[in-house]
């Protein structure tokens, strides 16, 4: 089963989001803060982690950084409220990662999280 950390300092929207994911058969992991995340990532259930679903506001590039130094194989999400063109712009979306525009639907999350990890899906 894919495994999956939503790293998210809105309480509501990390519960919300990590269920969404559950009742779609991912194991979800959840963090509130960049910090968190990190100990997340540098801990035993790493190897289980295939995609990390990060809030832009929350050090989002110091955050895949770290992950990209425990795991090449893991894949950031970026979701944010802000346009995808200006994060950009302004450099602030990590090399590599994904983005969904917030809000989104539970169908556009699925999506998302598959299209990363469908090599290793199938």
């Amino acid at each position: 089963m894919p495994g999956v950390l939503v790293v998210d300092s809105d309480v509501v929207l990390r519960n919300t989001v990590r269920d969404i994911l559950q009742a779609h058969g991912f194991e979800a992991l959840d963090a509130a803060s960049a910090e968190e995340a990190i100990t997340v990532c540098q801990s035993p259930v790493a190897g289980q982690i295939d995609v990390v679903i990060i809030e832009e506001s929350l050090k989002c590039k110091y955050v895949a950084e770290q992950v990209a130094a425990c795991s090449a194989n893991i894949k950031i999400l970026l979701t944010s409220q802000t346009p995808q063109h200006a994060l950009y712009a302004d450099e602030r979306i990590p090399a590599g990662a994904a983005f969904l525009q917030k809000p989104f639907f539970p169908e556009q999350l699925i999506a998302a999280v598959k299209s990363l990890i469908q090599p290793r899906i199938q």
